[in-house]
């Protein structure tokens, strides 16, 4: 070899070992830049997810870190590297922005949030070993780490337990078990069933969802399909929920054995959890069989749009990696685009790696970092919307308010008041009527003054009392079906004009009831209907919204009657204390409406509903006494 191939080959391996040199260098400062980021995310997402195990039906997030982590492991050339073009830093702004809002509001909620777009950011960049491909598709089980809002998760719990409970009631039928249901209940003859109980936990749609997307990230499967993955977890927890309430059914009716709780409750749960995989995973195979790439040959192939569309939509991604084409679309010209997008974000990461780009990332990480931390010791685990409490007095009941109405059941006995917020869990400012009705105690509690209708059963829960149902009761329903008073001329729909209102049935433990029955009037004395359960969220997100002054709502009272029982109240029971709910609901919005100035003494007139049901009451009065 001459002396200036020598001399050349020399330089050449100079400049190589140089470039090198200096390509670790940058993944060096790429892996100090996602730690800095790490940092900046985990103080306030420790109390996030502190909040997500304390939902039972959340329990499965540890497994979400251990699947994505062994993915990435396994998948990616075991480098941090820089990351990809407009959607990696996207994804990043949006973390830094999620972790900002988290330290003013405070939330960490939006720090789990945050945490998930930079996650995400940090598996784009990554290389799949060899191919070199994104992992971007690693990220679509940390979907579930992210909390539904507002409560929206125990609304598809709960909508899903009442499909569950009918289904049921349809194969106890076909097996001829003596049954009734009543919300979400089944009643057999010597026992109840809770529908809740079977929907919880591992048998949870969340945990199936959780199950879906493995499988599709497992399976290389197209982002886009994971809506049709998860929808089909929603129908299989429904199946095996109905399956498991079925079996605890059969096995007390048939073979008198217990089955809703101990370890064979546990067991069935598992086993019913196991077959609701194998049928995911049965639904992978059949989405490979149906929806399976087409080969094409030819000249003309890479102008068949639809072919390329169609391929594009069902293929997996590692058909992508494949050597071959599909449609006529190479893996040359997707190198190719791939290249151009990364080329126009080199500049982004080039200033990112100078001196000004480090200074000012590290300012702000450096910053959220010591927010966070500040925060995440001060922010609430569970932390439910922050409630507009006013601390005005719409109006300030006497002690016997209540206590010369006429009854069917309830006889108070007592009354106290709370005032300046000394009692949270009765509002700002409580009166409080403690009654008997036969063997029952209970409180009737007028809470002021809110702004906007506030969701009392959040509150009961938050107790950790189990909401079994919610219903939105409308009083014509409960004097038409009265049998002892049914006239259609005297109970007509003009003869209402009282609006509807919420009862709730709550569970603790295995024998302790709770009963609930609430409502709002304003601070004029209307009284609004009561929101459904979807509206109730809806009215959650008005709060949030006037929390920031986007809106402002009308001042009211909430009025609510609590009871516990050892039993099942009887509906007969049940009906009568709704109907002394009205009369105390009309009490209440009489003494809001503005009195008339010009008399001295204001004239309380009653409602027609208050009429009515006071004349069924003085009938049944005198019906006894005849």
């Amino acid at each position: 070899m001459s002396s200036v191939e020598a001399t050349a080959s020399e330089a050449f391996e100079e400049r190589y070992q140089e470039n090198r040199q200096n390509l670790t260098a940058d993944q060096k400062r790429w892996h100090y830049f996602w730690l800095a980021l790490a940092v900046m995310a985990v103080p306030m997402l420790v109390p996030y997810l502190l909040a997500m195990w304390d939902q039972e039906h959340y329990q499965y997030f540890p497994f979400v870190f251990l699947v994505v982590g062994y993915l990435a492991y396994t998948r990616s050339d075991r480098r941090l590297h820089a990351p990809r073009g407009v959607l990696g830093w996207s994804l990043i702004g949006l973390g830094i922005l999620g972790s900002v809002a988290a330290l003013l509001l405070p939330s960490a909620w939006m720090a789990g949030l945050s945490f998930v777009f930079l996650a995400a950011a940090c598996l784009h960049s990554l290389k799949s070993e060899g191919s070199g491909r994104s992992l971007i598709g690693c990220a679509i089980p940390l979907i579930m780490l992210i909390q539904a809002p507002i409560g929206l998760d125990n609304r598809l719990i709960s909508t899903l337990q009442g499909i569950t409970t009918r289904l049921g009631s349809v194969v106890l039928d076909v097996i001829r078990i003596p049954h009734a249901i009543q919300g979400n209940i089944i009643q057999l003859a010597d026992r109840e069933l809770f529908v809740a109980e079977a929907c919880s936990g591992i048998q949870s749609v969340f945990t199936l969802a959780f199950m879906a997307c493995v499988i599709v990230t497992w399976r290389d499967r197209r982002v886009w399909l994971t809506p049709l993955y998860l929808l089909i977890a929603v129908i299989l927890a429904v199946v095996g929920n109905t399956v498991r309430v079925t079996m605890v059914a059969v096995a007390h009716h048939f073979f008198g054995m217990d089955w809703a709780s101990g370890w064979q409750h546990d067991v069935l749960g598992y086993a019913t959890l196991a077959l609701a995989g194998v049928f995911l995973l049965s639904f992978d195979h059949l989405i490979q069989t149906v929806l399976h790439p087409v080969s094409s040959s030819g000249r003309d192939s890479s102008e068949n749009l639809i072919l390329r569309a169609y391929n594009f939509f069902v293929s997996d991604i590692r058909f992508e990696d494949d050597d071959t084409t599909y449609g006529g679309y190479s893996n040359f010209t997707r190198d190719q685009d791939q290249t151009s997008k990364t080329n126009r974000a080199d500049w982004f990461n080039q200033l990112i790696l100078g001196k000004v780009g480090w200074v000012a990332t590290l300012t702000i990480v450096g910053v959220c970092f010591v927010g966070a931390l500040i925060q995440s010791m001060r922010v609430e685990v569970n932390r439910a919307p922050e409630l507009l409490l006013r601390e005005i007095v719409l109006f300030e009941p006497e002690p016997d308010m209540l206590g010369s109405e006429e009854f069917d059941l309830i006889k108070i006995v007592d009354h106290k008041l709370t005032r300046n917020g000394s009692e949270p869990r009765l509002g700002q400012n409580a009166d409080v009527w403690e009654f008997r009705a036969d063997r029952l105690m209970g409180q009737i509690v007028v809470s002021q003054t809110y702004s906007g209708w506030h969701e009392l059963c959040v509150c009961y829960q938050n107790m950790n009392w189990d909401l079994v149902d919610r219903d939105v009761t409308e009083p014509i329903e409960l004097i038409r079906g009265d049998s002892e008073w049914s006239s259609d001329a005297a109970v007509g729909e003009d003869a209402v004009d009282e609006e509807s209102f919420v009862t709730a049935r709550f569970r603790k433990g295995d024998k302790t009831y709770g009963y609930l029955l609430f409502t709002a009037v304003h601070d004029d004395g209307t009284v609004p209907d009561a929101p459904s359960t979807y509206g109730a969220f809806g009215a959650r997100f008005l709060s949030r919204l006037e929390r920031y002054g986007a809106i402002s709502q009308k001042n009211l009272v909430m009025l609510q009657m609590w009871v516990t029982a050892q039993e099942r109240i009887p509906r007969r029971v049940l009906d009568s204390l709704r109907k002394d709910f009205i009369r105390v609901r009309s009490r209440v919005s009489q003494e809001l409406q503005p009195s008339n100035e010009a008399s001295p003494v204001a004239i309380r007139k009653p409602s027609r509903l208050e009429s009515l049901l006071t004349a069924q009451h003085q009938h049944k009065t005198n019906f006894g006494a005849n």
